[in-house]
């Protein structure tokens, strides 16, 4: 009798689970065999670690890296074998690995398991804590010189590929100074971050001023122009139009990882205008978005091939205090894909909406805008201007000098406090103003000179009123 051995293999398995062969002598008849295969690792070979950079650097993370955020983490789920009745069981508590089963990173170009490794935050490979069927690996604080970076995750499942040689002969499994001991990959790292641009990645930044219309950008570890080659050669985000946007109220929650059940971004509402006492806090005003906590339309524009998803022409109201506009800060939370289940959306950055500035003025040469008073039959111009911020630029996304009608203002009496939106919609602006008319129906009035930004003279930064109609100043 003639024994036949079939062989197949090797065998590579890039994900953790449980196993069962099938075989057929014939291809016709099929039997299920003995015994199962246990593979033990990491479950998905396709996770997403979200680390804003907004959260990572923040000023507090340098005297308190422990504040929640200011270290990269992320989440891996997988299976392993019991410590205690080999049992094929899930990864994290009540029975984790020991010694901890940890991660490190790699360049997006290179393989898991091979020579070369990554160390974008302090730790090299990751510090591991247990939850209820899960992991959380820790990759610590971003390092200076760091920003945005797209890395590829790599997973150890208790594993020593040299048996010691690189640690003085001693067998240290997932060893920080062996990176063969890390062969599984499991996802990718995206250090993600958002701009308010004029349009589309690589077009100029501005500062958000209320209701003026803006670029959303999401930088997914890459700004959609510069190549950072080799940790960020391509985007961690998708390449179709899945992914959506949310503005909602600044929130301590919001600084809460991607993966926590409780980060803000998966049950606060777009932040709506809402008067609250003396307050009013502005909210989103377009385009038409989020009609629930989840359920956003919005889609994105253009995407840059995953690096640079953009949403054109957000605005967001202006907010009060006292009457006086004031600034605001916002949380953009993110959704890369199966947006309606609020498990993926998280804080991708901060939006500041700065606070427009008006005055009356006669010193429109020099381009400082003085203020000067408002005196009863004494010429004056009005100017509207964006400042913007020490740590952002001037200029906002102000409609420039050839677009007519599409800028607007009004003067209006206000003697008891009562003039408010609709007032200004629909209110007419009094006879006796002089230097600034009414031309045609109730909110076409005479246009403005557009403010330019002396630094840079291609950029608007706030609008002019008097002086068409007045050639000189008195």
């Amino acid at each position: 009798m003639t024994t036949i051995r079939n062989v197949f293999g090797p065998l590579t398995f890039p994900n953790a689970g449980l196993f069962r062969l099938c075989y057929s002598p014939d291809g016709v008849q099929w039997q299920e065999l003995d015994p199962s295969i246990a593979v033990f690792g990491a479950e998905s070979t396709t996770n997403k670690f979200w680390c804003p950079v907004s959260s990572l650097k923040r000023e507090e993370c340098k005297i308190t890296p422990s504040i929640t955020g200011c270290e990269c983490t992320g989440k891996v789920q997988g299976y392993k074998r019991s410590n205690v009745t080999d049992e094929f069981m899930l990864l994290g508590m009540p029975n984790p690995a020991w010694p901890p089963w940890r991660a490190s990173l790699t360049y997006v170009d290179q393989s898991c398991g091979g020579s070369v490794d990554a160390a974008p935050f302090d730790n090299k490979v990751s510090n591991v804590a247990n939850e209820i069927g899960y992991e959380i690996h820790n990759f610590g604080l971003i390092k200076d010189g760091f920003d945005l970076g797209v890395w590829k995750v790599c997973y150890c499942a208790g594993f020593d590929f040299d048996n010691g040689a690189g640690d003085g002969g001693t067998v240290t499994v997932c060893s920080n100074n062996a990176p063969q001991d890390f062969p599984q990959e499991v996802g990718l790292l995206i250090v993600i971050n958002v701009q308010s641009l004029m349009r589309q990645a690589g077009s100029r930044d501005i500062t958000v001023y209320p209701t003026l219309r803006f670029g959303l950008v999401v930088n997914c570890g890459h700004d959609g122009v510069l190549n950072k080659a080799p940790d960020s050669v391509s985007g961690g985000c998708s390449t179709g139009t899945s992914s959506r946007y949310k503005i909602i109220r600044s929130s301590d929650q919001s600084y809460k990882p991607y993966y926590d059940p409780d980060a803000g971004c998966r049950f606060l509402p777009q932040a709506a205008t809402v008067l609250e006492g003396a307050q009013v806090l502005g909210g989103h005003l377009g385009p038409t978005n989020c009609v629930g906590p989840s359920t956003c339309w919005d889609e994105p524009e253009e995407v840059m091939g995953g690096k640079a998803p953009t949403f054109l022409d957000v605005q967001v109201d202006a907010s009060y205090e006292n009457r006086v506009m004031i600034a605001a800060t916002y949380d953009v939370c993110y959704c890369d894909e199966n947006c309606l289940n609020s498990v993926y959306w998280f804080k991708a950055g901060t939006l500041d909406v700065e606070p427009v500035v008006t005055r009356f003025t006669t010193d429109y040469l020099t381009g400082s805008f003085g203020e000067n008073p408002a005196i009863v039959n004494t010429g004056r111009l009005l100017v509207f201007l964006g400042l913007g911020t020490t740590g952002s630029p001037v200029m906002g996304s102000w409609t420039g000098g050839t677009e007519t009608k599409t800028r607007e203002m009004k003067l209006l009496r206000d003697d008891d406090g009562n003039v408010d939106k609709e007032s200004c919609l629909n209110t007419p602006q009094p006879l006796g103003i002089s230097g600034h008319r009414l031309v045609s129906g109730n909110t076409d009035y005479t246009e403005p000179e557009t403010i330019l930004e002396v630094l840079d003279p291609g950029r608007p930064r706030g609008q002019l009123y008097g002086k068409v109609c007045n050639n000189d100043v008195r």
